[in-house]
């Protein structure tokens, strides 16, 4: 299963490292959100406005 944060990063073209720091979370936070879905509602709104999606639309 791919996952949506990972989708949405590579559509904008952005390293996990670059989401990272422009979410203000680490880029352990990114790969663990990607590989296995584990995120809070605080992680998923700073990733969603970053990627320019709703936080819902990252849930797995």
């Amino acid at each position: 299963m791919d996952s949506q944060v990972r989708a949405a990063r590579e559509r904008l073209g952005m390293t996990r490292e670059q989401l990272a720091v422009k979410a203000g979370v680490s880029s352990s936070t990114v790969y663990l959100v990607e590989r296995a879905g584990l995120m809070s509602k605080t992680t998923a709104a700073k990733l969603a406005v970053v990627l320019g999606v709703s936080a819902e639309e990252l849930r797995p």
